[in-house]
């Protein structure tokens, strides 16, 4: 039965990647899709297959996935680290597309981005190094370099470089890649092979680039805490936080807390800065025009293969004899996406952080959360908070008016927050997929001695 369904799915992946091949409207479409959707779609029918997909991104797309897809830290909450071998991968699938493709998409990406994944990949050897070693040693040890390097083919002069391979089995990516950047981009290539070389120093070679790693680690958190999303620090302190606030004050919080005000700070900033950016952008292009119908055929493939969705994430159910409470905050929310969007927006942005926050600090029985469910899952808690705070805070539903309620509190992040300290008085009954979110979730630990959240 296992096998069946494994020969089911990757039919049903062929089959999705044939209908978009296939499609005229394809180019048009891989361009407007935001990346980390494309990226979803790489995923889904697995990056070996996804050549044609790759060759269609622009070199923005192309560097906000590789920021996501590069970088993976082992437990959420902990530090994501670059992973060279991933790069590894990727780089394979782009010499599929061309060598040529391959060298202009590296020289877009920038010195930085070749230099932090491809300097783990080689050894970079410069014969000026010499002269900060005894004659007779350096001789020696040049020699023997040159010798065994080349006994095995596994070594050749790039930029004035001689260069070799960490491991064999990368060697002929590598070289291709190499060779296409000196016939293609010679000064480009020059400047980052010597990036790559660990310089000597009267200590010895001490230059791992580890400073380099370091700042573009930073860098790259801030750049994407820029675009909405939470690093995994973040999220750790805030779910942290909730475990540890207190129940009442949680519950009478009126403002947001430190962490999801600086967050929401930098957002308005981000955006400000993207439309100015967008007022002074040139012309738009249409040489990727296609027919809207052809496009949202492809959409709705999309749709069905569930890389993208056309419905909103469902709520918890309440008990079966109230459903008024059940749909309180949706229909709150739905009053006022229609009476003050603009306040809808700031609820739905909340929604939206509470959903970063899972993905990026918390786990299910060894699982993280992926963007439909972590979305799910923020709508849920917040439901089930909303729920459960009503009651015991202030009466009766009919004794207090939602709405005004919701405009004048970030009614969501106090929610969440609240559930993260009392997730075990939870009594609502879960529906559907929701209920694997309010059973209890392990939280990102930030020290050794903080526990994750349970349910007694």
């Amino acid at each position: 039965m296992i096998k069946r369904r494994q020969l089911v799915t990757s039919t049903a992946k062929k089959q999705l990647l044939r209908t978009l091949t296939d499609s005229a409207a394809l180019p048009a479409l891989v361009r407007q899709m935001p990346a980390p959707t494309l990226k979803r779609l790489i995923d889904h029918v697995g990056l070996r297959d996804s050549g044609a997909l790759i060759a269609l991104t622009s070199p923005v797309q192309m560097r906000e996935i590789f920021e996501e897809a590069l970088w993976q830290n082992l437990v959420p909450g902990q530090a994501e680290r670059l992973q060279p071998g991933k790069f590894m991968e990727w780089l394979d699938v782009m010499l599929d597309v061309g060598a040529s493709f391959t060298a202009e998409r590296l020289m877009e990406l920038g010195e930085t981005f070749v230099v932090l994944n491809l300097a783990p990949l080689i050894r970079v050897t410069d014969r000026s190094a010499d002269i900060f070693m005894a004659p007779e040693e350096a001789t020696e040890a040049f020699t023997d370099f040159l010798h065994s390097s080349a006994a095995d083919g596994s070594m050749e002069e790039f930029g004035g470089y001689f260069v070799s391979p960490v491991h064999e089995d990368e060697w002929e990516s590598i070289r291709t890649v190499l060779a296409e950047l000196e016939s293609s981009y010679g000064d480009f290539l020059e400047r980052t092979i010597s990036r790559c070389c660990h310089q000597p120093t009267a200590l010895g070679f001490v230059d791992d680039g580890q400073p380099l790693l370091e700042d573009e680690t930073y860098e790259r958190e801030q750049r994407r805490a820029a675009k909405g999303f939470v690093t995994p620090h973040i999220a750790a302190a805030f779910l942290s936080a909730a475990r540890k606030g207190d129940l009442d004050a949680l519950c009478d919080q009126h403002a947001y807390d430190d962490i999801s005000a600086r967050y929401f700070e930098r957002l308005a900033a981000a955006a400000a800065t993207s439309a100015t950016t967008l007022d002074d952008s040139a012309e738009p292009d249409d040489s990727t025009a296609a027919d809207p119908t052809a496009i949202h055929a492809l959409e709705q493939a999309l749709v069905d293969a569930q890389i993208i969705s056309n419905e909103p994430p469902k709520l918890l159910t309440g008990p079966a004899d109230n459903l008024e409470q059940m749909l309180e905050l949706q229909m709150c929310l739905d009053r006022l996406q229609f009476s003050q969007p603009h306040v809808f927006s700031a609820r739905l942005g909340e929604l939206v952080f509470l959903a970063n926050i899972l993905m990026a600090g918390s786990w299910y029985q060894g699982a993280r959360f992926n963007e439909a469910e972590s979305a799910q899952a923020a709508l849920a808690v917040a439901t089930s908070a909303w729920i459960t705070w009503r009651p015991s805070r202030a009466g009766t539903i009919a004794q207090i008016s939602l709405p005004r309620r919701s405009r004048k509190y970030p009614a969501s992040c106090g929610c969440f927050r609240w559930v993260g300290t009392s997730c075990n008085r939870f009594q609502c009954t879960p529906h559907d997929r929701c209920s694997q979110h309010c059973a209890p979730m392990k939280c990102a630990r930030v020290s050794s001695t903080s526990n994750g959240c349970s349910q007694k």
